[in-house]
């Protein structure tokens, strides 16, 4: 059984070795990219913003933490309801 499972191991490996390989420089590359766009939208956001900044942080955190909350009460609501039926 182990040597039947190690031919199908070899003989696959070839192929997604290969894709590995050629997608992975292209995904080493996108992600580059995506950090110094997270970089450069990070030093305009405090660039503008100063220390205003951290109040718009604040505000949006209590806002994502006061939908969330309503999210996750509907949820229990639902589940309770469901138990008891």
């Amino acid at each position: 059984m182990q040597t039947a499972r190690h031919a199908v191991c070899k003989a696959i490996q070839p192929s997604w070795e290969k894709s590995m390989k050629s997608s992975g420089l292209k995904d080493n590359a996108l992600l580059l990219i995506t950090g110094a766009l997270c970089a450069l939208a990070a030093w305009f956001f405090w660039s503008y913003f100063k220390s205003a900044g951290f109040d718009i942080l604040y505000i949006v955190t209590i806002v994502a933490l006061i939908f969330e909350n309503q999210k996750l009460r509907k949820e229990l609501k639902a589940t309770a309801q469901h138990d008891h039926e």
